[in-house]
């Protein structure tokens, strides 16, 4: 055209970009809502909202922001009332049959 290089030349910003950085947004504001929720359950609910949008990218940028739920906890083992150590273990009574 004009004897410009083409690398002189700026392009206008996608507007996925643009729509990728709302939906990172909104990714982050669904996890500190739903602090237990992961990619997925947010994914449902990025598409009940109208977000056009597929799991592998929600996957990619749950990723990229870093986010991740809380690791699970182990449940405790249930102790007995008293504050004892011991478990307590059943008692054999015989029945009247192994009694003769």
């Amino acid at each position: 055209m004009v004897g410009q290089h083409r690398s002189t030349q700026r392009h206008p910003a996608k507007v996925a970009s643009i729509e990728e950085g709302k939906l990172r947004r909104r990714l982050r504001e669904i996890a500190a809502e739903h602090i237990r929720w992961g990619r997925r359950m947010a994914h449902r609910l990025l598409r009940r909202e109208g977000w056009l949008v597929n799991h592998k990218r929600v996957h990619r940028l749950w990723r990229e922001e870093g986010l991740q739920r809380p690791t699970p906890r182990k449940q405790k083992r249930a102790r007995p009332a008293d504050g004892s150590v011991r478990r307590h273990q059943a008692d054999h009574h015989p029945t009247a049959e192994q009694a003769n």
